[in-house]
């Protein structure tokens, strides 16, 4: 936070790539694989560069179908249901093998 009490906002590829103190962060939260996968997956100029060629509207309709984009589905899906299987076996039964 700024002096006059006003932020910048962080951009996702200044997250995952040129902030060494919210990388750290973002390894607490995830672990160093995932926030590595993330990188590659949506940042990277080496990668598949998602995030950029999404949002400045250069990728066509076959890129979402490429591995990929599967794979980020599922890095996210990932990120959204494992938080709650152990609520889920509670419920319903079941281990916890999966976590």
């Amino acid at each position: 936070m700024k002096t006059d009490l006003t932020q910048d906002d962080a951009s996702l590829n200044k997250m995952l790539m040129d902030d060494d103190e919210l990388i750290a962060v973002l390894v607490q939260v995830f672990n160093e694989d995932d926030v590595f996968n993330m990188r590659a997956i949506l940042v990277d100029r080496f990668g598949p560069n998602l995030r950029n060629d999404i949002t400045h509207g250069r990728a066509g309709v076959g890129s979402f179908f490429s591995g990929s984009s599967i794979y980020l589905f599922w890095l996210v899906t990932r990120f959204l249901v494992i938080p709650h299987i152990k609520h889920w076996n509670a419920l319903f039964g079941g281990d916890d093998t999966i976590v």
